[in-house]
């Protein structure tokens, strides 16, 4: 019971997520290579926990 994917080429795959983001109404950046500034800077300070990334809405530690 193997199923072969179906292959898609560079452009298929970029129209594909150029279609995908037109469905959902937001934009896709061009590539996945090419970082978006605001991807690179986050609006809140981002610290670990348990593991896990969890977002400082207040950036001081609350207990």
């Amino acid at each position: 019971m193997s199923t072969s994917l179906p292959i898609l080429d560079a452009d298929e795959l970029h129209d594909f997520f150029i279609n995908l983001g037109d469905q959902l109404g937001k934009p896709i950046p061009p590539s996945v290579s090419t970082p978006t500034i605001e991807a690179g800077c986050p609006k809140r300070p981002v610290k670990p926990l348990n593991g896990k990334q969890m977002i400082d809405k207040d950036a001081t530690p609350s207990r």
